[in-house]
């Protein structure tokens, strides 16, 4: 449905190792796995961050050049309320994100943890930048549900975003166990 430009595909290993093959300690590989998500968790806010500036940019380019009744889209307040909400949302989603990747700076330099960041980040980016995606969509009316428009493309790939990496539900549970502790 998206990410035409990543492939995914299964992958069998069936092959046994020495002790000394292994990678950590025994009993640690879900800790590990934990650890890796983290990082990639902070990594889909920054793709998600790349993606809902795009539509928001061609979202605004759009509502500039459109003309309707002998006006710019861009003149209307509903448009400008619009360009307002998704102007919100990034910026927010972008600052949480950064806030993430400073938590990892520290966290890797003191061998510490950074879940919580993660997990915020990945799901106020994912979630903002759909909500961004869909308006921009919404204000490019019938033209953003073409092929000839990016807005197209860009809904498609960000609605995987909110599922790898921990679904945005999964982030939810992450965030609120972190809370509660």
């Amino acid at each position: 449905m998206g990410l035409k430009g990543g492939h995914v595909f299964t992958l069998n290993i069936d092959c046994h190792l020495p002790a000394d093959a292994l990678l950590g300690e025994e009993g640690n590989g879900f800790r590990t796995a934990m650890q890796v998500l983290d990082n990639g968790r902070i990594e889909v806010a920054a793709q998600c961050l790349g993606m809902a500036e795009t539509a928001m940019k061609a979202a605004i380019a759009y509502a500039k050049d459109r003309i309707i009744g002998g006006q710019p889209l861009s003149d209307r307040q509903g448009i400008r309320w619009m360009i307002a909400d998704m102007g919100l949302a990034y910026r927010s989603a972008l600052l949480v994100a950064q806030d993430a990747a400073r938590q990892r700076d520290l966290a890797h330099a003191s061998g510490g943890r950074f879940s919580l960041a993660a997990s915020m980040a990945k799901l106020h980016a994912s979630e903002a930048a759909g909500r961004i995606a869909d308006c921009a969509l919404q204000l490019h009316g019938g033209y953003g549900y073409t092929r000839d428009f990016p807005i197209e493309r860009i809904n498609r790939d960000l609605r995987i975003m909110r599922i790898y990496e921990g679904s945005s539900e999964i982030q939810r549970i992450i965030i609120s166990g972190q809370m509660l502790n």
